[in-house]
């Protein structure tokens, strides 16, 4: 089983983000223990189908515009695109401001999707 309490207590390395399965997220998203999940596709993609709770925050907007970022400073987040690409390219940007306390959701939404999670506006 998942350990939840080493999920935070012990981060990984600034240089170093981890990637997470669906399993593990939808564990962490359910037993309430991040405080955000971050779809960084872009606003069309996410009217399109989301997991619910996200909120869109595109990874070109944190290229863009980085001091939007301190929102999240203090958050536990879970990050996910697609399949991991453009989430990966996310954590890279919050490494680079400074972020240090999230986890990717590796093989992304799709994954997500093809385990039988819940999606919302699923076209």
């Amino acid at each position: 089983m998942f350990n939840f309490f080493s999920f935070w207590v012990n981060p990984e390395p600034v240089d170093k983000f981890e990637f997470i399965s669906a399993a593990e997220a939808k564990e962490i998203l359910d037993a309430g223990m991040a405080d955000v999940l971050i779809d960084v596709r872009p606003v069309s993609q996410f009217g399109m189908a989301r997991i619910p709770g996200a909120v869109n925050f595109p990874v070109l907007e944190m290229e863009k515009n980085p001091a939007k970022l301190e929102n999240y400073r203090d958050k536990k987040a879970v990050l996910y695109c697609n399949t991991q690409n453009q989430s990966s390219h996310a954590a890279e940007v919050m490494q680079k401001a400074g972020l240090e306390n999230f986890k990717v959701i590796s093989g992304g939404i799709i994954d997500w999707h093809k385990r039988g999670y819940e999606i919302e506006n699923q076209v």
